[in-house]
């Protein structure tokens, strides 16, 4: 049931708010999304530089295809590795790297030199994975002077 013009001006008034035009049809407001809206995976500076790396790699022919974040490997309720790259290399290699910060060592006979940082659950995973999975799994980090560490799990 629909209100008469006059009725709805007269509520209006009474509610000393303009009245509305009515002639004229109101956009509708857009549907919201329904389901899962989709995630796209957002590189930092270091995932950057580590993709413009493998990019000029690829120009040379030692790299056929990386993606960024291209698997997630699932080991139960919110627990799950994802690594930053997978990469397939141009003699059909396929190897995980998982970028890095770096560090600097402070004592011992490799003192100064860049090294990888990582939280305890990161190494943790990352054995856990390299021993379950047939794929080879790098940890990668920047020396600072254009080249990159590597350090092996699952070799």
């Amino acid at each position: 049931m629909s209100w008469p013009a006059d009725a709805v001006e007269a509520h209006y008034r009474r509610l000393k708010e303009p009245v509305p035009d009515l002639t004229k049809d109101e956009p509708k407001p857009a549907p919201k999304p329904t389901g899962r809206t989709p995630w796209t995976p957002k590189m930092n500076a270091n995932e950057r530089a580590y993709a413009s790396y493998l990019l000029a790699r690829k120009l040379d022919g030692d790299v056929l295809w990386f993606g960024f974040q291209a698997i997630t490997i699932l080991y139960g309720p919110d627990c799950r590795f994802t690594p930053d790259f997978l990469i397939l290399f141009s003699d059909s290699r396929l190897e995980l790297h998982d970028t890095k910060g770096a560090s600097k060592i402070k004592t011992g006979k490799r003192a100064g030199e860049n090294t990888f940082w990582a939280e305890e659950a990161a190494k943790i995973k990352t054995r856990v994975t390299a021993g379950n999975f047939p794929i080879p799994i790098y940890f990668v980090w920047s020396l600072g002077n254009g080249g990159w560490g590597k350090k092996g799990f699952g070799e």
